[in-house]
Order: C-alpha cells, then sequence, then structure tokens
C-alpha cells in the first residue's frame, strides 16, 4: 500500500509537472536534442524515474513499471505534456496503462480507483534547459530537476567532452577532500571517463568542463552542495576548486581510472 502510494504521488508530480514533449509529425514543434533516454530520481520516493523521448512522444517509467506515456511539444525553451495513458492500479485488478476512454469505461463499470479522466488534462508549460547530456526542468513551485542522457543516437556533448579534452582526462579518478569546508561541499568524488560519477557514495552524478567551469550534478536535483559550478585547476595530483562566493576546496588525488 505504501509502494503504491508514493507510486500515485510520482504519477500526480509528474502530470502537475514532468516537463516532457511530444509531437507528431511537425520538426519546428519538438527538440530533437531531448531524443533518448533520460534517468533521474523522483523527490518523494527516491524511485528511478526513466524517461524516453522520440520527436515528440514519450514514455515515462518508474522504478521499471511503466508510468504513462503520451505526446509533447517544445517552443523556446518550453515544453508542455500532453498525456495519452496512465498506469492504474484499480482495487482487486493488476495494474496497466489506461487510456481516457479505457478509464472513463472502467469507471462506468464500477471499477474502484482514485483516478479520473480529468487526471488527462494538459500539463502547465515547463520551462527547460539541455547542456551536454544534463536535462533540467524548473517547476512552477520553485524546484528543479535533474535528468542525465543515458542513451540516444549521439553521443552526448559533455561525454565527448570528458573523454577527449585534455585538461577534462585530467580530473578522471578518485579525489578525497584535503582542505575546505566540509559542510554540503563534495568530500568524495570519484569521476569516471563517460562522464559519470560518484560523490559522497552517492551514484547518478554527472560532470563535465565548460568554459574552463567545473559543473557536477546530480541526475535526481534532490541531492545536491552548496553549487554546481567551480572555477578549477589542476596541479599534479592537487585539483583546486574556487567557488562564486570566494570558498577553496582542496583536493588530493588517491587513484586514476583507467
Amino acid at each position: 500500500m505504501k509502494n503504491h502510494f508514493l507510486l500515485r504521488m510520482f504519477l500526480i508530480v509528474l502530470l502537475s509537472g514532468v516537463t516532457l514533449i511530444s509531437f507528431i509529425g511537425c520538426s519546428k514543434n519538438v527538440d530533437r536534442h531531448l531524443n533518448g533516454q533520460w534517468i533521474g530520481k523522483d523527490g518523494i520516493s527516491g524511485g528511478e524515474v526513466k524517461l524516453n523521448f522520440n520527436s515528440g512522444n514519450y514514455e515515462a517509467y518508474f522504478n521499471e513499471t511503466p508510468s504513462a506515456k503520451g505526446t509533447y511539444t517544445t517552443s523556446n525553451g518550453i515544453i508542455t505534456f500532453n498525456k495519452t495513458h496512465q498506469y492504474i492500479k484499480p482495487q482487486g485488478l493488476d495494474g496497466k496503462l489506461y487510456s481516457k476512454d479505457e478509464l472513463e469505461t472502467a469507471l462506468k463499470n464500477g471499477v474502484k480507483t482514485p483516478w479520473t479522466v480529468e487526471s488527462f488534462q494538459l500539463s502547465s508549460p515547463k520551462e527547460y534547459t539541455l547542456s551536454g547530456n544534463i536535462l533540467t526542468i524548473n517547476e512552477k513551485d520553485g524546484t528543479t530537476s535533474y535528468y542525465t542522457k543515458v542513451a540516444g543516437n549521439k553521443e552526448s556533448k559533455s561525454v565527448a567532452l570528458a573523454k577527449n579534452s585534455g585538461s577534462a582526462s585530467a580530473l578522471v579518478g578518485r579525489w578525497s577532500l584535503v582542505q575546505g569546508p566540509t559542510y554540503e561541499n563534495p568530500e568524495e568524488m570519484e569521476l569516471l571517463s563517460d562522464g559519470t560519477g560518484i560523490s559522497d557514495g552517492y551514484g547518478g552524478w554527472t560532470w563535465k568542463i565548460e568554459k574552463n567551469r567545473f559543473y557536477l550534478y546530480h541526475s535526481s536535483g534532490s541531492i545536491r552542495y552548496n553549487t554546481a559550478a567551480w572555477d578549477y585547476k589542476v596541479s599534479g595530483s592537487t585539483l583546486t576548486l574556487t567557488a562564486d562566493d570566494g570558498t577553496i576546496l582542496k583536493y588530493q588525488k588517491k587513484w586514476t581510472k583507467v
């Protein structure tokens, strides 16, 4: 019952705000850079959220279970989501994806579920940005969600950068904080050559170098530090990160991942 409640809460969040998009054949109405698979975490339950975008059509999964699908449109950094199917588990029945018409028929036949046909209303437009393999969605309530691209037609920009840039390759490896405040700052980082990483025991991180800045994002958006970007300098086995407020963090390289 608890897991069902959390899944229900996630689907409500997805309906009311996740910025995904659909389009049916008109390239000017969809951002094709979204095409591919994106992974993040639900801020309520911590479960994995997987989003598949394909030129205006999307599928959403929660902990590998299909949760919704439909279409989306994009325009000038705004994404609007139109759900056509919703995962619903009526009382005493197996869960499945229902269309609006299927749900309406089920309700008329006495099926018991808290879901209504109004669940299929068009979501409010949301702001979104793409930076390499990071999708950022800004909700109206001020919260921000991050998704990491894990599959697509082409290698993401930040992954290619981490692989090919000499300056980025110098950061690949495991780093331990030896100087600077530990509060809300990364203490242990393992930066991998594919642009992903582990920080303070948590997976799901993505890092990149852009315009001489070091960026560190978590796919869920619910795990974050004081800042997500620093000026950086590598000198031998020492990495120095300087935040915009002047805070300096120094790390010692422990080993380099081959």
